[in-house]
């Protein structure tokens, strides 16, 4: 009995060894391809599941301190002044760094996606045509950077799925399906864990949380991270100024960052220090 009982616990050892060494694996390969994919924007831009939209300006939080709900430092107020250019390629390598880690189009299973910090929409333009998704949720505080969204972003891209269907067969017409899009104005915190719960359909298969964090008051940072915990069933993909390259920005050092994640429940974080930024990886 014994012996039986020693083979047994050297068997479920050996198991979950193998399971350890294939989550060290797993997130030392994701941490590598996030490094390459940062480092070389051509092959971000250019790869085979990534489309490039030469003719979209947009970008996510700038990371200047300066942002507000609808003045002029708002998203959509600082691309005008610069008369629709984009001036955060680094931005848009972040984020799609992030999509082709993932997979694009080629993820497991249709994604649910929850994006805090919508912007003016780069990502989620991303997100809608390099992406299998199954449903998107989208929250903002900028009204007028949310109408920006909508007629720029998904309506257009909605009248292309339409085409799409129209020269289907009725076979396949019956069986095309699109995502749903929901996007809320507000803060994360305006909305209760079940209301974006329904309409996600389920916790999020990944997050999106760029340029955001450090807007958040410090006091309110653990609850707004314990929010996307719960709202996050596999990967929250986050990325925030570092201390030690804007210092007035609001910002943290990757260490306290790692510690308010952790705090927040997160048990598997792999953090890379890029240009101005930290982006994070977290589980």
């Amino acid at each position: 009995m014994k012996k039986k009982r020693c083979r047994k616990c050297t068997a479920s050892l050996s198991i979950l060894f193998v399971v350890f060494l294939f989550l060290v694996s797993s997130s030392n390969n994701s941490s590598v391809k996030l490094e390459r994919s940062l480092k070389e924007p051509s092959r971000i831009e250019a790869g085979s599941t990534l489309t490039k939209f030469t003719d979209f300006s947009a970008t996510t939080h700038g990371g200047r301190g300066d942002e507000s709900v609808n003045g002029d430092g708002d998203e959509l107020s600082r691309l005008q002044k610069r008369g629709g250019k984009d001036y955060s390629q680094g931005h848009r390598r972040i984020y799609a760094s992030f999509i082709n880690l993932i997979g694009g189009t080629e993820t497991i299973a249709k994604a649910k996606i929850l994006e805090v910090g919508t912007g003016i929409g780069y990502g989620l333009n991303l997100l809608l045509n390099d992406v299998d998704l199954n449903s998107y949720v989208g929250i903002e505080p900028c009204t007028k950077c949310l109408e920006h969204v909508k007629s720029k972003v998904v309506e257009p891209w909605l009248r292309k799925q339409r085409e799409i269907k129209a020269g289907l067969s009725r076979k396949k017409q019956a069986l095309f399906k699109f995502p749903e899009v929901a996007l809320r104005n507000g803060f994360l915190g305006d909305f209760s864990t079940e209301e974006i719960l329904s309409q996600l359909g389920s916790r999020a298969d990944f997050s999106f949380c760029i340029e955001v964090v450090e807007h958040v008051d410090p006091d309110q940072r653990l609850n707004f991270l314990e929010g996307l915990r719960k709202l996050t069933e596999g990967t929250l993909f986050l990325s925030t100024p570092n201390k030690d390259t804007r210092p007035k920005d609001g910002a943290l050092s990757s260490k306290q960052w790692l510690e308010l994640l952790a705090d927040a429940g997160f048990v598997r974080v792999t953090a890379i220090e890029w240009q101005w930024t930290t982006v994070f990886i977290c589980q």
